[in-house]
């Protein structure tokens, strides 16, 4: 018997990276699961893998900034299997483009980031939350160490993760009141698709900001997400959970002065406070 047998899984972004970890791991222990992704190509293959393991699966096309797409959502996985248990808010992007800082991203970068990663979990929660209570479920939303260490060139991602720690406070308490606990995972760098959108050689340095010297894999990430839905944390709530390997203890791995030396053309005349060798 599986750690969330029969119990049904809605997972955002499950169609690559952490998400498609999180459906093939709930899948192979027992969960019946909505795939949730903007690509159909990604998360029919996903659903596909699934079936063709001896897994229930059910894909489900949407925009997670669409209330009327989280409608579909929720009322396909009912029609499907008639309650859900699980919702997995794992959707996101990081957009970190040329280095550039508070004062010089462009404001799309800023709008598109939080609409995204903030709107999204915000309308998930919202229209799962009456069929969550009746099945005293759980939530779990993905966070990001960005929210605690600030990286550099990405202000608005760390912006949006930060919101999504502070919601998952809100929600674990008012959705508390009923049985519904609420959790969020903060993972590290990760080889995932979203690695796409992040310079390559932030990457490789990534590995050296943690005592580990590593960086994560997504189903580092499902299995957490995995021990915080399966009825073995009945009094975890309200609580963020960091897989990172320890890089919150340590200072950011990036060069500060290519960060510096990208944003030096709009402050003409003024002196970085660094002194680089």
């Amino acid at each position: 018997m599986g750690r969330v047998d029969g119990k049904t899984a809605v997972i955002t972004g499950g169609g690559s990276g952490f998400g498609q970890a999180s459906v093939l791991t709930f899948a192979g222990e027992g969960a019946n699961v909505v795939v949730v992704d903007i690509s159909e190509a990604n998360g029919t293959q996903v659903t596909e893998k699934v079936k063709a393991s001896g897994g229930e699966a059910v894909f489900v096309k949407a925009d997670v900034t669409s209330e009327k797409d989280w409608e579909n959502v929720r009322d396909t996985a009912l029609k499907t299997y008639g309650q859900i248990d699980i919702l997995f808010n794992n959707a996101g992007i990081c957009l970190m483009p040329e280095n550039a800082d508070i004062a010089h991203v462009d404001m799309s970068i800023f709008d598109r980031t939080m609409d995204i990663n903030v709107r999204g979990v915000w309308l998930g929660v919202r229209t799962m939350a009456e069929e969550l209570v009746k099945s005293k479920g759980y939530i779990v939303n993905t966070a990001s160490v960005a929210a605690f260490k600030g990286p550099l060139g990405a202000a608005a991602y760390a912006t949006s993760k930060g919101a999504v720690v502070a919601m998952t406070y809100a929600i674990a308490n008012e959705l508390g009141l009923w049985g519904v606990r609420c959790n969020c995972i903060s993972p590290y760098a990760a080889d995932t698709p979203i690695g796409a959108n992040v310079p390559v050689e932030m990457v490789r340095k990534a590995r050296t900001g943690n005592p580990l010297y590593t960086t994560i894999d997504p189903y580092d990430v499902a299995k957490t997400a995995l021990f915080l839905t399966s009825g073995e944390c009945r009094c975890i709530n309200g609580s963020n959970y960091f897989v990172d390997a320890g890089a919150v203890t340590m200072t950011q791995p990036c060069s500060i002065k290519d960060f510096v030396d990208a944003n030096a053309k709009y402050y003409e005349g003024a002196e970085c406070t660094h002194t680089f060798e």
